[in-house]
């Protein structure tokens, strides 16, 4: 059995998650004390996720729906990312929360592009063949 006390004690995060989940499909009748409050509007755009920077960036988009993407995601993903309880301002999440996470965010970005980290992926079998022509150089004849 889930000890619900416990975990809007120590997990509230995952309350608040499961609260923004009845947005999606109904809560059953034993969750019916994480259902938000009938009063409050359902959020914005409920069930859209946040698409991943590095998918926005490789997409060709133009930077205008770039920053679009990046800055104004689902207010339901929004909330439930940042924890914020159904009814909390959106725009308040998204400047006190989201802002600085994507300037975090960009700041290890542009370090791992300036330290050389970010590269194309190779697969196993082309790093092997790199690995055999770089050893095959540095060989010396005695």
């Amino acid at each position: 059995m889930i000890d619900w006390d416990r975990i809007d004690r120590e997990l509230p995060f995952v309350a608040n998650a499961i609260s923004l989940l009845h947005y999606v499909t109904p809560l059953p009748a034993a969750l019916a004390r994480l259902r938000p409050a009938e009063n409050l509007r359902s959020p914005e755009r409920v069930g859209e996720g946040f698409v991943p920077i590095s998918d926005m960036l490789s997409s060709g988009r133009p930077m205008g729906q770039f920053l679009k993407d990046a800055l104004f995601p689902s207010p339901w993903w929004l909330h439930a990312y940042y924890g914020a309880a159904a009814g909390t301002s959106t725009s308040y999440v998204r400047w006190t929360k989201h802002g600085p996470r994507l300037v975090r965010w960009g700041i290890r970005r542009l370090r791992a592009m300036l330290s050389g980290a970010l590269h194309k992926p190779r697969s196993r079998r082309a790093a092997r063949g790199a690995r055999r022509r770089a050893a095959a150089t540095n060989t010396t004849d005695d």
